[in-house]
């Protein structure tokens, strides 16, 4: 999938932005424009999803927001975190 020319605005507090899931899944998005107001957002969420963000813009004003959030399988290798990740840009990389 590819979106081009987006803005996403949430102002509650749990707001997901982008999300996507599936290995098999490829999401490409091209001047992207995610917002946060509220507490406790994800701006973008991947579940072993391949998620590429250009010319992009995630902000965030709310305490425990993450601007990308990555669960399932990374792909790379960090071994300065002691843990496999390979490329992905992941809080579990600190991407």
């Amino acid at each position: 999938m590819d979106i081009a020319n987006s803005t996403l605005i949430g102002t509650q507090n749990q707001f997901y932005g982008l999300w996507a899931t599936g290995k098999e899944t490829e999401v490409t998005a091209h001047q992207l424009k995610i917002t946060s107001q509220g507490a406790d957002s994800r701006l973008v969420n991947s579940y072993s999803a391949n998620i590429t963000l250009k010319d992009s813009t995630l902000s965030s004003i709310g305490q425990k927001t993450r601007g990308y959030y990555r669960i399932g399988e990374c792909q790379g290798d960090r071994p300065s975190s002691g843990h496999q990740c390979r490329g992905a840009r992941c809080s579990c990389c600190s991407n």
